[in-house]
Formats: C-alpha cells, sequence, structure tokens
C-alpha cells in the first residue's frame, strides 16, 4: 500500500526550529522518530536503527521509540547522502570536504573518493 495523494491532507505542526509542513495519507499515522536534530539530512534504515547525516557533519544513530541519538562519527563536513554497504559501514556523501566517506560503526572515517 503507498501514499494516496487522494487521502492525503497538508498539515503544519510547530517545531522548536519553525514550522514543519508534512503530508499524510489518511490511511497511516506520521510519526516523528526524532526531534531537535541540526539540519537532518539523508536517512537510511539499518539493522533496527534510523541513521541520518546533519549539516554539522555527524553521522547519528537513532533508536526508534526511545528518541536517543547516538554521534557515530563527525566528519566536520555536511553529510547529504548515505548507504550502507555489507560491511555494515556507512557510505556517505560529504559535501562540506567534497568526498565519499566510508564510516565504520567505531566511527573511524576514510574516504573512499575526493
Amino acid at each position: 500500500m503507498g501514499f494516496d495523494p487522494a487521502l492525503s491532507s497538508a498539515d503544519t505542526i510547530g517545531a522548536a526550529t519553525g514550522e514543519l509542513a508534512t503530508m499524510r495519507d489518511s490511511r497511516s499515522e506520521l510519526v516523528a522518530l526524532a526531534s531537535g536534530i541540526d539540519h537532518p539530512e539523508c536517512v537510511a534504515w539499518h539493522k533496527g536503527a534510523l541513521y541520518c547525516g546533519t549539516e554539522s557533519g555527524d553521522l547519528l544513530r537513532i533508536l526508534p521509540g526511545s528518541n536517543n541519538q547516538e554521534v557515530v562519527a563527525n566528519t566536520g563536513g555536511f553529510l547529504l547522502g548515505i548507504a550502507f554497504d555489507k560491511d555494515d559501514a556507512c557510505v556517505a556523501c560529504d559535501i562540506g570536504r567534497a568526498e565519499v566517506l566510508r564510516i565504520d560503526m567505531s566511527g573511524n572515517v576514510q574516504v573512499i573518493a575526493d
């Protein structure tokens, strides 16, 4: 069952950083998994956790239902895209560094393309 625009409504809800416009399908519930994140970009589910990059270069691990946000690593750049490889490392596009990075779950950052 996918998103059906005919059943959707636009809502605006207040957020600590301003107004957040959301679209929701009337057949599903909109649930916030985390809040207070510095300009979250790019998200990926991996092994039961949600990961996202931030404007400040953090790779965050968010455990659903807890709002616990753990900084896996900080690249010092601006993470705009993430995915996971077969070894469970995060591959990230970092626009601030103009590099593609490999970040392991211990926080080690390796440049794989520049």
